[in-house]
This record gives structure tokens, sequence and C-alpha cells, in this order.
């Protein structure tokens, strides 16, 4: 999802959009897509999660997850934490929640969504934490098979969510 009305205005709670096709990773242009994104002010959290779920449902023979990253709860009088429940209850599509310097009476909110939706749920308060959580919600995605032929004798996934989160948070 990315925003692209700026504040609180009425049409920010409909605002979102696909940056990218859902279809096999192209590193480069993915990169090039979520160095643009910025924080605009308003968090249709919601809306957000129900127009990521209608461009995962076609994709039903795949794992289909969605990471949520936020900076506050949801801002348009909506309840994020009952789509979650809906979305993964009707399409199985999990929801990992990276909760970036969110006010400390936010965090259940945003808790609820992951665990509505049987996905995790990381905060961070620093670049380098967000950097760490990012990557652990991506790597917690991957099949198990995959995790395991990893360990047993390949190199580590690149990321390069360390160096997108110092870009965000700076």
């Amino acid at each position: 999802f990315g925003a692209t009305t700026a504040g609180d205005t009425p049409e920010a709670c409909s605002d979102s959009q696909l940056l990218l096709p859902i279809a096999p990773i192209e590193t480069d242009l993915l990169w090039q897509n979520l160095e643009k994104l910025g924080a605009q002010g308003s968090s249709p959290l919601t809306f957000a999660l129900q127009e990521a779920a209608k461009d995962l449902k076609p994709h039903v023979s795949e794992d289909r997850v969605i990471l949520l990253l936020t900076d506050g709860k949801e801002s348009c009088n909506l309840d994020p934490c009952q789509a979650a429940k809906e979305i993964y209850s009707k399409d199985q599509i999990v929801i990992h929640v990276v909760a970036f310097d969110v006010a400390q009476n936010d965090e259940p909110a945003l808790q609820c969504i992951a665990q509505q939706s049987r996905g995790a749920f990381l905060l961070a308060r620093t670049r380098e934490e967000l950097g760490s959580a990012l990557d652990e919600a991506i790597r917690s995605t991957i099949p198990y098979n995959l995790r395991l032929k990893v360990l047993v004798g390949g190199s580590p996934l690149p990321s390069r969510m360390g160096r997108l989160a110092t870009k965000w948070v700076e």
C-alpha cells in the first residue's frame, strides 16, 4: 500500500494504491518504489488491509502475507482488528505488523491486528530496530523448507531493510 494523499483529509481514508503487481519480485524495481515512500500524516490501516487482501485474493495457491508497517493506530474511525480477523477467516491471509515508534497506548490495537490474522507483532523504536523488525517479518514468511535449505548450507538471503529503515527514519 502506498498513500498519495497528505494529511488528515477525508480522501486520505480511502487512499491506497498497488505500487507493483503481485508477481515474482524484481528486486531493483521493488526497492526503487519502496524508497519513494514516506509518511503522509494519516493511517487508513483498515482500508489499506482490505485493499491488500483484494490484491492477494486471486493468488490462492501461494502463501499470502501482508506486512503492515505503521507509525500509529488507525486514524479513520474504523476497526482494523476486526478487518484482520475477517481477512484471515475468509482468505487465510496472514498479517505481520511492524510498529515503528508508536505511542504505547496504540500498541494493543496494532497487536490485535497481528493476533487476529496469525501474524507477528514487531515493535521498533530506532532505525536499527526497524531494520531488524522488517527483516524478521520478511524472513518469517519464507516457507519452512526454504529456511531449512538456507540453514543447512546456503548463504543468508540478501536484505536491504536496514538501508531502507535508515532512509525512512532520517
